[in-house]
């Protein structure tokens, strides 16, 4: 009986295996009747580092340097998701490193955080550190500055400054009018080179000493317009393109995302801080800017009465 039942049970595994190897077979060929696949689980193939970075699972120094390999690349190969991604989640070691640099230590700063060499990072930087301040914020500021240092200068450019249309005039009249402010407020001591300069665009000088503060350089063309804009210091450049506004913006993002002590001699630097910016962060105030800045701010307040 034992004997019989084990010749059964042979006999009905090697059917089993017979049917399962007409299946192998007839599913190597297309007769239509494919036995029943299982699924699989999706494979997941990673491109990029990105899923690390946002699952935290890579060191600081891991994340810097895979942000400075993709900065390498060609611009147009660039993934500019992941370097932005590495530049958020870096952010905030970069900000406690900052005060260990030497102030005015651009080169320092650049060479551990290569992101920080190129303006439209740099800009990204600042929104991340100030995001409440959207352009279309400070492009209401720099109209309402504009129009307050009017009144207290008397310089009657009112028409040339708001006039899209004259782009020449209103860029012109804008220095004018900064340069105005800058002998209200200036504060003797050891000169450094203009915090804005007027260069010909036939002898551009953009060259700088090491540690030398960030300050603007325009250079014009001979009929007198704007053909580029430049911040420069400690050897750096940046290209910030034509507009004056855009570069005496960019110019003061450069403190705040290097964290810098302005120069006592740039005290103009100090009044865009409180009228474009708005920020009551301390900076030396010589007794020439505070008593400007009390008539400029009375006269804002007044105005928004």
């Amino acid at each position: 009986m034992r004997k019989t039942e084990g010749i059964i049970k042979f006999r009905c595994l090697q059917k089993i295996r017979h049917i399962r190897w007409k299946w192998n077979k007839r599913s190597t060929t297309n007769t239509g009747h494919e036995p029943p696949k299982k699924k699989k689980a999706p494979k997941i193939f990673k491109t990029d580092i990105t899923e690390d970075i946002a699952q935290g699972d890579m060191t600081e120094n891991e994340a810097v340097e895979a942000m400075k390999q993709e900065l390498e690349k060609p611009k147009k190969e660039q993934n500019k998701a992941l370097i932005l991604k590495v530049q958020r989640r870096t952010f905030n070691k970069r900000r406690q490193f900052l005060p260990s640099v030497r102030d005015g230590d651009l080169q320092c700063i650049v060479q551990k955080y290569p992101v920080l060499s190129y303006p439209e990072f740099i800009h990204k930087e600042f929104e991340i550190l100030k995001p409440e301040l959207k352009k279309e914020v400070l492009t209401d500021r720099w109209t309402d500055m504009l129009r307050i240092l009017d009144e207290i200068l008397n310089t009657d450019q009112e028409s040339d400054i708001e006039d899209d249309d004259v782009n020449k005039d209103g860029d012109m009249a804008i220095l004018t009018v900064l340069k105005a402010v800058e002998v209200q407020i200036q504060y003797k001591t050891k000169k450094e080179a203009d915090l804005i300069s007027l260069v010909n665009v036939k002898n551009p000088v953009l060259t700088t000493k090491a540690s030398s503060p960030p300050r603007a350089v325009i250079l014009q063309n001979e009929d007198g317009t704007v053909n580029s804009c430049y911040v420069v210091g400690d050897k750096l450049e940046f290209r910030v393109g034509k507009d004056i506004k855009e570069l005496l913006q960019f110019l003061l993002m450069i403190y705040y995302v290097f964290d810098m002590n302005y120069p006592k001699c740039y005290q103009l630097l100090g009044f865009l801080q409180v009228a474009l910016f708005r920020d009551s962060a301390p900076f030396f105030r010589c007794s020439r800017f505070s008593k400007f800045e009390k008539e400029y701010v009375d006269k804002r307040d007044s105005a928004n009465v």
